[in-house]
């Protein structure tokens, strides 16, 4: 399990990509990525994973 910090990266990570990256396209963002094909997750996919990994979700 994550602890706080590492979910709270991963959160900031995950806004960082949707507010610059998810519009991108492929060839600037597959290299971030060790699957192929790259993943393509829209906006409103990345904002409920966001809000998935919240601290509080895993406390329950």
């Amino acid at each position: 399990m994550p602890s706080r910090d590492e979910l709270a990266t991963i959160r900031a990570a995950l806004r960082f990509w949707k507010d610059e990256m998810a519009s991108a396209s492929e060839s600037t963002t597959r290299h971030y990525f060790d699957v192929s094909p790259a993943p393509s997750l829209t906006p409103f996919e990345i904002e409920a994973l966001i809000q998935r990994l919240r601290s509080d979700a895993f406390d329950e």
